[in-house]
């Protein structure tokens, strides 16, 4: 068994967790849905690494200390190939002296963080409460250790999860007998339960010796981190880690297929997949449930589909919005027209107003063609996109680009092999995940493309 205790909440929960108990970790504060599912033993110790699925719910974000966090992530890079690693560089809870820009803008030091709560300090004192596109600040500094929290409201408050009525009079008691600052408080954490006297003591004064500190270094201090909090990593996942995800957890209860892509789809289609499931073990149901959805509510020519590109290092792109032309699923071809004048990249040949762009796709595929046409129906040139499995959702197409590409004006070609192995290098894409790039690539160069219009 691995050192390392982990939390999972969130849609990839029970796959996860079937994956991290396999690779040895010990989980935390285990669900009891889960629990039962699993059949595993759940720790009350406080978790090493904390994850939960991302805002987009198109990943997992992952806050953890640095010296388990590497380690993890190899153990992830492992289990799924097509994953995106990025690290926010920002510290989830780290206490910073930020910079007031105006507007609830704040100068971390390199970084930039939004404060709700205005004020017109140049110098402010803030924490990082919350990671969203960006971090979001406050001025209410809390302190945290393994069993309880120095928090900026006087009183006395325990996990709502410790429902033992001795041990909470217990920690009340513990809590009474300790010197707390004016404007303070304490939290008791869950690992705080059957936890010594004398250790949460210890604990307790180390905080609010940790509070004094950072308040008497603050005037004096340069713009940046004063007290470290946990190291903030976002993981994405691409379509072929999705449905290894619904293998796994299939394996642990009836699963839809594309269950962890609908389900990032929104609550919308999460109901639907729950009733879906909820009729599998009764039901001899043959269909793919994402095939029926599309079926019952296709695509239809005329209609209007978004392109979000995903960059390795998380940026959203999106390419315009293409006209359906065709859709019988899992394949879909789409148009879109030009309206400047310039060079297509790659292609090396001229971009023209009127030019049409036919961009061919089919679901689960590492690759998709834009074929690139005059506006008298001239084939000017192909680009082959290498992406992960390329994702259908109900307004738009989702893909995570992988850098390199093939061209063909002439003759097909390999470009741009030096961008993927600079990802690599930089950590966001993994070797594994290169080596699969590159073969797709070699492949579309020998002729193995799907493509319609060939």
């Amino acid at each position: 068994m691995k050192d390392a205790t982990v939390r999972i909440r969130g849609i990839y929960s029970t796959a996860l967790t079937k994956v991290l108990a396999g690779r040895g970790y010990g989980i935390c504060q285990v669900s009891p849905m889960i629990r039962d599912r699993l059949e595993i033993k759940s720790l009350d110790s406080p978790p090493d690494i904390d994850i939960r699925h991302t805002y987009n719910r198109q990943g997992i974000s992952i806050v953890a200390g640095g010296d388990v966090l590497n380690t993890f992530l190899e153990d992830m890079r492992e289990a799924f190939v097509d994953v995106f690693v990025i690290p926010s560089g920002i510290d989830l809870y780290g206490v910073y002296k930020g910079r007031n820009l105006g507007k609830g803008e704040i100068d971390m030091g390199g970084f930039f963080g939004y404060l709700e709560d205005r004020t017109s300090e140049r110098d402010v004192l803030v924490q990082v409460s919350e990671i969203r596109n960006r971090p979001i600040l406050t001025t209410k500094i809390s302190f945290s250790g393994n069993y309880a929290i120095l928090i900026p409201q006087e009183g006395v408050k325990i996990s709502r999860k410790v429902e033992d009525s001795e041990e909470r009079r217990r920690l009340y008691h513990v809590a009474n007998q300790l010197q707390i600052s004016p404007g303070y408080g304490l939290l008791w954490r869950t690992a705080a339960v059957g936890c010594e006297d004398e250790i949460l003591e210890t604990e307790v004064q180390g905080l609010v010796e940790e509070m004094h500190r950072i308040n008497m270094e603050f005037p004096a201090s340069h713009t940046g981190l004063l007290r470290e909090g946990k190291k903030h990593v976002n993981i994405l996942f691409g379509g072929e880690s999705k449905r290894r995800l619904d293998f796994i957890r299939n394996n642990v209860l009836p699963t839809a297929h594309s269950h962890h892509k609908l389900k990032s789809s929104g609550k919308e289609f999460s109901l639907v997949v729950d009733v879906f499931e909820s009729l599998l073990p009764k039901y001899s149901i043959e269909e793919k449930l994402d095939k029926l959805l599309w079926d019952f509510n296709p695509w239809k020519e005329g209609d209007v589909v978004l392109l979000e590109h995903v960059k390795p290092t998380g940026e959203k792109l999106h390419l315009g919005r293409a006209v359906v032309q065709q859709f019988t699923y899992p394949y879909v071809t789409m148009e879109r027209r030009m309206h400047t004048y310039g060079v297509y990249d790659g292609l090396g040949v001229r971009k023209e107003k009127g030019d049409r762009v036919i961009t061919e796709m089919k679901e689960g595929e590492w690759v998709f063609a834009h074929s690139y046409y005059s506006s008298d129906g001239e084939l000017k040139g192909r680009y082959y996109n290498i992406a992960t499995p390329v994702e259908f959702y109900p307004y738009k197409v989702r893909y995570m680009d992988l850098e390199v590409d093939v061209v063909e004006v002439e003759e097909r070609r390999i470009i741009d092999t030096e961008k993927l192995e600079q990802r690599v290098k930089e950590g966001f894409v993994s070797q594994r995940l290169q080596e699969k790039a590159l073969e797709v690539a070699q492949k579309v160069v020998e002729g193995g493309i799907w493509i319609q219009s060939e």
